[in-house]
């Protein structure tokens, strides 16, 4: 998800390297198909709130850890979040103007089912139980990561936008405004959706990809998988 700012924390995804034997000498990518996982996030007494892990605890609901409490008694607007699958590929080029190389990005896409279902986060809400543990419950029951070929690793970005038209805010414990967590450009585009300008398909579509390199805007990452 150059870097516009830096993303320290916030983000939730799995990082497992897989060996994916069997290249031909002709291969561009041959012994590239590798993913080294980033650290994660660790707590910090001075910075806001920010997503340790998390982990899918029923059929489209997602169960984040923060580092600190959140405020109990006030509900976030669902539609500031955005749950994004990303798929880290490794694929040859076919250059016709020159040798074949070896292309290494991401791939990202709100996640969704069937090609023009996507699955927003239809609920928010923090835990009763535990003022530290945020749930969010996606529209789409059945929501998965988008299927990609020459995958390499892959799992799924928070992105929560504190800006744009939508309701009300994330707080922490102390009733503060919780910051933007994800990389800016996913944070940006998520306001224009939120701004009531495009449709949720169209933001959903319109993620894309990196320009190159593997998550090139996270510095770290917190683990989570794919809903299953």
């Amino acid at each position: 998800m150059g870097m516009e700012r830096p993303v320290r924390v916030g983000l939730v995804g799995v990082a497992a390297a897989i060996g994916l034997g069997g290249c031909e000498n002709s291969d561009p990518c041959e012994g590239l198909r590798t993913f080294e996982a980033l650290p994660e996030p660790t707590a910090s007494a001075t910075a806001p709130p920010i997503v340790l892990d998390g982990e899918w605890i029923g059929a489209g609901v997602l169960e984040l850890q923060f580092s600190k409490p959140l405020a109990v008694s006030s509900a976030p607007d669902p539609n500031r979040f955005a749950i994004v699958g990303w798929a880290a590929i490794v694929q040859p080029y076919n250059n016709y103007n020159g040798p074949d190389s070896c292309d290494a990005r991401t791939r990202y896409s709100v996640l969704g089912q069937g090609y023009y279902q996507v699955g927003r986060v239809s609920d928010a809400w923090v835990a009763p139980e535990d003022a530290s543990v945020l749930r969010l419950r996606m529209s789409n029951s059945a929501a998965d990561c988008r299927v990609s070929t020459d995958i390499v690793a892959e799992g799924v970005l928070l992105v929560y936008a504190d800006g744009g038209d939508a309701g009300a805010q994330l707080l922490d414990g102390d009733g503060d405004p919780v910051p933007d967590i994800g990389p800016q450009w996913a944070i940006q585009r998520w306001e224009d959706c939120i701004g009531g300008g495009n449709s949720y398909n169209y933001c959903g579509y319109s993620l894309g990809r990196s320009p190159t390199g593997h998550l090139p805007a996270l510095t770290s990452l917190a683990p989570i998988p794919c809903p299953t």
